[in-house]
């Protein structure tokens, strides 16, 4: 929990630096920090509210350091169990 300059607890992520301005910080899912200043707390609040929430959900699923090769994997594996299933439910009915 950080804290602003006359010791009030700011919350998780978010402190107040000596020339005034906050710093909200947070780890990604894939473990890289990411930190940012702002000139006003709510701002900060705000920012890192959206940061934590485009982190979870990602970019359409995807994790931001999921390479094309590896999206491209993902998405056949997901076709071939798609395909066996019709298959089977075909020949088993």
């Amino acid at each position: 929990m950080g804290k602003n300059l006359k010791g009030k607890e700011l919350g998780a992520g978010i402190y107040q630096r000596k020339d005034g301005r906050y710093s909200a910080r947070f780890v990604t899912s894939t473990g890289k920090r990411i930190e940012k200043y702002f000139p006003m707390l709510q701002e900060a609040r705000k920012w890192l509210a959206e940061a934590k929430l485009n982190d979870e959900n990602g970019a359409a699923g995807v994790s931001m350091g999921m390479s094309v090769l590896a999206r491209l994997r993902q998405s056949m594996d997901i076709v071939i169990f798609l395909l066996q299933q019709r298959i089977e439910r075909y020949f088993l009915n």
